[in-house]
């Protein structure tokens, strides 16, 4: 089963675009551009994330708040959100 994996964006350049259309998923890492919605689920916390790359909205997933808090890159982007949104 293929999972999405956040990864700190400055260390980390983007994929080829050869490599994004062919994609094998587990040939490259993927980035947080940004998050533009949250949801309780099951008593935790998910961010909707933009990846960097996939704008289209079908690509868009739902990502645990624990997993974006691992990367200092992904934990800006959710801190930035809760911010703007005024959440906590």
């Amino acid at each position: 089963r293929n999972q999405l994996q956040v990864v700190d964006m400055k260390t980390l350049q983007d994929p080829p675009a050869s490599l994004v259309m062919e994609g094998n998923v587990n040939d490259y890492s993927y980035v947080v551009k940004n998050i533009i919605d949250k949801r309780k689920k099951k008593n935790k916390i998910e961010y909707q994330v933009v990846w960097k790359g996939f704008p289209a909205k079908k690509d868009h997933t739902w990502e645990p708040r624990a997993d974006l808090l691992k990367f200092p890159d992904s934990k800006e982007k959710v801190e930035k959100y809760e911010k703007e949104k005024g959440g906590g």
